[in-house]
């Protein structure tokens, strides 16, 4: 299991490297799921080429609320998620 952490991401940042050839974020593989914290039910731009087919779990909690067992649900919520890629 892989897990990326990003803070404060921007996705302008991020696209700007396309002048030089390639995404910033170039390193982070395809994302399987995105955690949500803060109730938002949207991406605003977040790494757009490889959340393309990620599941989308959100907890109304605020990050400094963080609990290890909410990462927990996070997993079991999307072991039982139907992976098509779009399919």
């Amino acid at each position: 299991m892989k897990v990326n952490l990003l803070v404060n991401y921007d996705w302008e940042w991020d696209l700007a490297g396309l002048k030089n050839g390639g995404l910033r974020s170039n390193e982070i593989s395809r994302m399987d799921l995105i955690v949500r914290w803060g109730g938002g039910r949207r991406l605003s731009g977040f790494l757009p080429v490889q959340s393309v087919y990620a599941d989308f779990y959100v907890r109304d909690e605020y990050w400094p609320d963080f609990d290890p067992l909410h990462f927990e649900h996070a997993l079991v919520w999307f072991k039982n998620q139907d992976q098509t890629l779009g399919g």
